[in-house]
């Protein structure tokens, strides 16, 4: 039997569990906005934060709108707001900081568990995120 999910209402509940301090909830990506490095299938692994929000980390954050996103973190400058981008965008996206709710911790990305360790994590947290003007170039190399 097939069961659809309410992605607004799982992530609702993922983060009330966060809030209780449960850790590696399982979150289902949906969308593009994190390819190359995860896709629809994939799975992010969130924990509440630890410390301050750093440059290259994947957040779950609320828009005013209150939709629910996963992205990267591209800046912190620290004055409250926290710059965003996803992995397939071009645009940089400012959040508040108290806004940011969680942080993916580890992924399963095309059926394979990685941790931020991960030579793969490193490198898109890393030299991908850094060269960010040049992605239209790296989705023709990275599938």
């Amino acid at each position: 039997m097939s069961h659809i999910l309410d992605t607004e209402k799982y992530l609702d509940t993922a983060v009330a569990l966060l809030n209780e301090g449960k850790t590696n909830i399982p979150v289902p990506i949906v969308g593009t906005s994190m390819r190359p490095f995860l896709k629809e299938g994939d799975t992010a692994f969130l924990s509440p934060l630890v410390g301050s929000v750093r440059k290259g980390a994947i957040v779950l954050f609320l828009r005013p709108n209150g939709s629910y996103v996963l992205h990267r973190v591209s800046k912190n400058p620290k004055n409250g707001i926290i710059m965003t981008l996803g992995d397939n965008q071009l645009t940089e996206e400012p959040v508040p900081e108290e806004k940011i709710l969680a942080e993916a911790t580890s992924a399963k990305r095309s059926g394979k568990l990685i941790g931020k360790k991960s030579p793969t994590w490193r490198f898109f947290s890393g030299f991908y995120l850094r060269f960010s003007s040049l992605r239209p170039y790296f989705s023709i190399l990275i599938k």
